[in-house]
């Protein structure tokens, strides 16, 4: 029997936004948003801000406000697809800077008009953040309860360590095609987290003709993305 080296498809990040920079921006939006909805409230406080804005420029001000945080938050859910304690920081965090902005700039909140523009958006703004808590709603792989593949195993992982403390995880994965289906994406979880960065070699050991892809490595999992040759003709798996 013969056997040939798998295929190494190292991780591409020209076509990615860098983890380190995504969690960065997103951080920064949020702290830089919190410093100034806290000066808001202290002007406020003191009387030195008594000026209501105006009808449509605190519409469009809150409107503003409610896409850079949304977008902050979706950044950060691609990034890091699955949920953990820092994505639990994020999502409320993100809902308190609205909350606190929303206080600066309509505090005492005196005029009924501001109700009608602040309560839909905080509204809006906690079912974005129940929503995108979800870590399946970015490309998961659903798989139908109908699939003729539906009760067989789909992931299986083997992790050892040699003497010298290195680890080694040897997975098994399985990605699913429907019919006309052509892409698909897979995750493995590394639980305890591994101490470094992975090296990850991935080949297909059974299944149609498609190109691997790692487009997300960490310490804690990776996203791997199936793309076939061409699209199924049946329902078919890697």
């Amino acid at each position: 029997m013969t056997t040939h080296p798998p295929a190494t498809w190292r991780l591409e990040t020209d076509e990615e936004f860098p983890p380190g920079a995504a969690a960065a921006l997103v951080i920064g939006v949020l702290v830089t948003l919190y410093a100034v909805a806290l000066l808001l409230i202290g002007r406020r406080m003191m009387g030195a801000f008594t000026a209501e804005l105006s009808w449509q420029t605190l519409l469009v001000t809150a409107l503003t406000i409610f896409a850079i945080i949304t977008g902050a938050r979706i950044l950060w859910r691609r990034t890091f697809p699955e949920a953990g304690v820092a994505d639990q920081w994020v999502g409320w965090g993100a809902s308190l800077t609205f909350v606190l902005l929303a206080s600066g700039l309509s505090f005492p909140g005196q005029q009924e008009r501001d109700w009608w523009i602040w309560l839909p958006l905080l509204a809006a703004d906690q079912f974005l953040r129940w929503k995108l808590s979800d870590s399946s709603a970015f490309d998961a792989v659903a798989i139908p309860a109908d699939s003729r593949l539906s009760g067989e195993q789909f992931q299986q992982l083997i992790r050892t360590r040699a003497v010298d403390g290195r680890e080694t995880i040897n997975a098994t994965l399985r990605a699913d095609f429907q019919t006309g289906q052509r892409h698909a994406t897979v995750y493995v979880g590394f639980c305890p987290p591994l101490a470094t960065m992975p090296e990850i070699i991935v080949e297909a050991t059974a299944g149609p003709a498609a190109e691997l892809k790692i487009v997300l490595a960490f310490t804690h999992g990776a996203r791997i993305d199936v793309r076939l040759a061409q699209a199924a003709l049946e329902p078919t798996s890697i």
